[in-house]
């Protein structure tokens, strides 16, 4: 039974996988591209994740607190049979959205030179405004990697995460073809490696895919090159994380000894480096049948916007809690997993995966109706975040990606506008 599970869970990864290909053949990547989004983080944070540790080549933050062990040979069937039926029930919602979308594609109408020269006003001008911000947020307020997870940097934050914001834009519209753009992205890039934060480096880059995309310029070659970019991208991920692990710990250490590292150690340095999705599902797993339902929590994903300082006793987010509960850890805490967090959420199993059925349909629906601009990607963001880790801090943080570029392009639409009123009236 254990291993015909596996390989129902291979089934489905191939047929999700299978359909996003035979999509994108047709160029329409875009509809298949979030279950083929969780299917690849199901496969390796989740089913990779479980065989490392199995093979002993990785261990499990729950083994500390004598929670649980790592993964066992036999524990694989029974996982291997709940994410097959994840994937179908994501498969559903996706399918599901496009019944319930229209059928007609959101095509980039066809602009005129006026048009166009006002979407480059603003959009440039919000992007620059945003890297400045971000830039100079950075220099003001560098802090060390071990305060990170210290209270009351809210604003701080939100303005630092202005860089990676405003590199997102000029991403996902290609740079505008501009070599001033790609000069201003790759210093913005700089900035967050010496930064050593994963997370930024990562929206950049699904911000230039999610543009191919949404101008349809995405072929297999294309997919396969961009395949390889990941894994490479996953693995410099790693050497961050590790490195930034060495300095907490106190070890000696320097950004390119690790990346050296994780070259040597692919693998190794990847689920070595901070991906925790599997503890955080086995975590939720065996506290679920412990906890009441909280379907309320979900709210955080609002109430982060409030400070701490207005708001004392505001509810803390369900991952920090449990961690902070049963892992006893001071700070920080590790993410659930999204089934993992809606089990605890919503009171069990069952209710998990119709929320998640229900969550699936939503972003799909979002998505499809915005792929062709800058709050289509944050979608593929938030979609990306949420099988990663699985919190409320996920859809907080793409909300900030989205408030951020509409309070950027704002004053220079208001600026337009009053040189258009101006035009038209010596006309």
């Amino acid at each position: 039974m254990d291993t015909l599970n596996q390989i129902l869970f291979i089934g489905i990864c191939l047929i999700t996988l299978f359909r996003f290909f035979r999509l994108t053949q047709q160029n329409m990547s875009w509809s298949g591209l979030l279950s083929a989004l969780a299917c690849v983080l199901y496969i390796i944070c989740l089913y990779g994740s479980a065989l490392m540790q199995v093979a002993g080549l990785s261990s499990t933050k729950l083994l500390g607190p004598h929670i649980l062990p790592p993964a066992q040979a036999y524990e694989l069937g029974e996982l291997a049979g709940n994410w097959t039926i994840e994937l179908c029930v994501i498969l559903l919602g996706e399918i599901l959205a496009g019944f319930l979308v229209s059928h007609r594609q959101p095509v980039v109408p066809a602009l005129s030179e006026r048009n166009i020269s006002e979407f480059n006003f603003i959009t440039r001008n919000a992007a620059l405004v945003l890297i400045v911000v971000g830039s100079v947020s950075t220099i003001a307020f560098h802090s060390d990697l071990s305060s990170r997870a210290d209270g009351g940097q809210g604003l701080v934050t939100v303005l630092k995460t202005c860089l990676a914001v405003g590199l997102s834009v000029l991403a996902f519209n290609n740079f505008f073809n501009q070599r001033i753009f790609y000069f201003v992205s790759a210093c913005g890039m700089i900035f967050l490696i010496i930064g050593a934060v994963r997370s930024p480096i990562f929206s950049v880059a699904m911000a230039f895919f999610a543009g191919k995309i949404a101008r349809r310029e995405i072929t297999m070659a294309m997919l396969m090159r961009y395949s390889a970019y990941g894994l490479a991208l996953a693995i410099a991920g790693g050497a961050m994380s590790n490195f930034r692990g060495d300095v907490l710990s106190g070890r000696g250490a320097d950004l390119s000894t690790a990346l050296s590292e994780s070259i040597e150690n692919p693998f190794i340095a990847v689920y070595g480096g901070g991906i925790d999705t599997l503890d955080g599902y086995r975590l939720a797993q065996f506290v679920q049948p412990n906890e009441p339902a909280r379907p309320e929590n979900i709210l955080v994903a609002i109430t982060t916007f409030v400070p701490r300082a207005l708001w004392p006793e505001k509810p803390l987010d369900l991952s920090i809690d449990i961690t902070n509960r049963y892992l006893r850890w001071d700070q920080g805490g590790i993410f659930l997993s999204l089934v993992g967090y809606l089990s605890i959420a919503f009171g069990g199993y069952i209710q998990a995966l119709l929320a998640l059925l229900i969550l699936m349909i939503g972003l799909c629906g979002i998505y499809q109706k915005t792929r062709v601009n800058f709050y289509g990607f944050t979608i593929i963001l938030m979609t990306f975040r949420l099988f990663l880790g699985g919190s409320p801090f996920d859809v907080y943080y793409c909300l900030v990606y989205n408030l951020l570029y509409a309070a950027a392009k704002f004053p220079f639409k208001l600026m337009w506008a009053g040189y258009a009123s101006k035009t038209n009236s010596g006309a």
